[in-house]
């Protein structure tokens, strides 16, 4: 298992042209958000309808239409509802195991 990640490391490196570490990082910021999706999309302090937007952008939808949708609600979010985000992503730092 650790042999098939590291080389999938290995060709994202090369057909990316960016080093390792800025794969990983870049990784762990993707999963790290990931993680903060299902606690967004139950806080009530978000709109229903932003939290819908999210739940719409989290389906398996073929086509870009799911990722522009997430991709909006999350804008919405990081401009209107930071503190919202700053007091969740708090939250999950506290306790690492949940999510």
């Amino acid at each position: 298992m650790a042999l098939r990640r590291a080389s999938r490391y290995a060709a994202a490196c090369e057909r990316s042209g960016k080093s390792r570490s800025e794969l990983k990082r870049v990784s762990e910021r993707t999963r790290s958000l990931l993680r903060l999706l299902p606690a967004l999309v139950r806080d009530g302090r978000i709109p229903r309808s932003i939290r819908w937007l999210l739940v719409i952008g989290l389906l398996p939808i073929p086509g870009p239409f799911d990722e522009a949708v997430g991709l909006v609600a999350l804008g919405l979010i990081a401009v209107f509802y930071r503190g919202v985000l700053r007091d969740i992503r708090s939250d999950q730092h506290e306790r690492p195991g949940s999510g």
